[in-house]
């Protein structure tokens, strides 16, 4: 007497995730910054700015206005200075600028800083000497992982340490996982913080905690 197989059936095939749309979160903030993109806590109080300055709200900044704006974050510059900034930004015989327009200078400049003042970075040197154990001027593998965690950071999922080694890869040089000299950590922290402002101040609370002597 055979015994029959039981007739099998297919599974249904695995569900396709397109590895540009899983990464995306994390891969792209640097990316944004170049295309003029504000995280959006940068964005709503560039907003506020803007609209603080823009006195006649025409939705646009006229000389005038934005050398005021200028004037009060400390640069002073003559008229024809700041028309011709305007220029600069804008395009050539522009009068004013836009919120995009001025959304974009402020893009370029956080770019160019990784959105860090010299006191944000120095905060960031201090925590990456802190986690640099063995003072190789580079974080390790084992190192960064106890940075992630300290800070809040660590994956939680699969699909967390999917997009984290994604844009850890992506601030190297070689654009491969490996030891994170300062310049790659502070781009990898600008992504990690792009929609998180407050990250900056664990940051600030752990260096803080570190220099308080431990109990004899």
């Amino acid at each position: 007497m055979s015994c029959s197989s039981p007739p099998q059936t297919k599974s249904p095939p695995p569900e396709k995730v397109e590895p540009c749309t899983a990464i995306a979160p994390l891969l792209s903030p640097l990316e944004r910054l170049d295309k003029g993109e504000l995280p959006s806590s940068v964005q709503t109080r560039a907003k506020s700015i803007f609209e603080k300055y823009d006195r006649d709200g025409d939705g646009v900044l006229d000389g005038d206005e934005f050398g005021a704006l200028l004037h009060d974050f400390g640069l002073d510059l003559n008229s024809a200075a700041y028309r011709e900034a305007i220029e600069v930004v804008a395009s050539p015989g522009a009068r004013g600028l836009g919120f995009e327009d001025f959304a974009s200078l402020l893009a370029h400049e956080t770019r160019k800083n990784c959105g860090y003042s010299p006191d944000g970075v120095l905060e960031l040197r201090r925590l990456f000497r802190l986690f640099d154990k063995n003072s190789s001027g580079m974080l390790e593998p084992a190192e960064y992982s106890r940075l992630l965690q300290d800070i809040g950071c660590a994956p939680r999922s699969k699909e967390d340490s999917m997009k984290l080694a994604s844009l850890m890869s992506s601030c190297r040089a070689d654009g491969q996982l490996g030891p994170l000299t300062f310049d790659e950590f502070t781009r990898l922290f600008a992504g990690l913080a792009y929609e998180d402002p407050n990250l900056m101040q664990q940051v600030r609370m752990i260096n803080a905690l570190s220099c308080i002597p431990a109990a004899s």
